[in-house]
């Protein structure tokens, strides 16, 4: 059961999403499917608190994307259908990502391929599918277009840098340029799909360790990369921080990114 009590005091005069909203922010939270439908609590508390929630794990592609190609989107409307009970909004999490791919059908369709070409030819054509798909059935008010997409030191990620494992799949290993050319597809074809729907998302890069003095590299990677590519409108950091973080680290990251102009300056989101 959650640790947080869902009926406080009456000394609480305002919950969190009083206080977030008073000061023009947008505070979200993320929970799996398994938390929600088993905890009662937690339901009480993301309607007290939350405007937004991202999904754990039911929106990545082996989430959705069957053995066989095909797409399941029931466990994840069923946590849509929540948050609309909460009155909370969707932030859609990922579009592109190394891991967690549905890798049995993936390798398939490289198999079945005549010639390397070909597969090549026929994994970015997926990519694109999937992009499509996700925000013709979603309705997101921000999206991860592309995440972990870079190492520490500012590389690009590549199959040279990235272990394969099961439903790990560098998607960049099948473009041309290299990963840098898929994140360009990635947040082309995002762009394309918004326009084609009628819908307006912002669209993020997102990494973690950006926070991190050791990653000064990577979070200059992304904040440049984000500068260069008018079809970035939002960056994104994951902090994994802790109480004993560098705060001097913390400032400075936030103050790199804030530099890109990619936030939203009408409505500041905490997700």
């Amino acid at each position: 059961r959650s640790p947080v009590d869902p009926n406080p005091p009456s000394v609480y005069k305002y919950g969190l999403r009083e206080l977030a909203r008073a000061n023009d922010l947008l505070l979200g939270t993320a929970f799996t499917y398994s938390e929600y439908n088993m905890d009662q609590p937690l339901k009480e508390v993301l309607k007290r608190d939350f405007d937004a929630v991202t999904f754990g794990n039911e929106m990545k592609h082996d989430g959705i994307v069957q053995a066989d190609g095909s797409l399941r989107f029931q466990t994840a409307d069923t946590m849509v259908g929540w948050l609309k009970d909460c009155d909370a909004q969707l932030f859609g999490h990922t579009l592109g990502w190394h891991s967690q791919q549905q890798t049995d059908y993936l390798d398939k369709m490289i198999r079945e391929a005549p010639d390397a070409a070909t597969a090549a030819s026929r994994i970015r054509e997926l990519h694109k599918s999937w992009v499509d798909a996700m925000i013709d059935h979603f309705d997101a008010y921000g999206w991860d277009v592309v995440n972990e997409v870079l190492m520490d030191n500012g590389e690009w990620r590549s199959t040279a840098n990235t272990p394969a494992g099961r439903h790990i799949f560098v998607w960049g290993n099948y473009y041309p340029g290299g990963t840098k050319e898929f994140v360009d597809a990635a947040f082309r074809s995002a762009q394309e799909a918004l326009k084609r729907n009628g819908k307006q998302a912002i669209l993020y890069i997102n990494d973690y360790n950006l926070e991190g003095g050791w990653a000064k590299a990577k979070l200059e990677a992304l904040c440049s990369y984000a500068e260069s590519n008018p079809d970035v409108t939002g960056v994104g950091s994951q902090m994994h921080i802790s109480s004993d973080m560098n705060r001097d680290d913390f400032v400075n990251m936030l103050k790199r990114m804030v530099k890109t102009g990619k936030i939203d300056r009408d409505r500041k989101s905490v997700v």
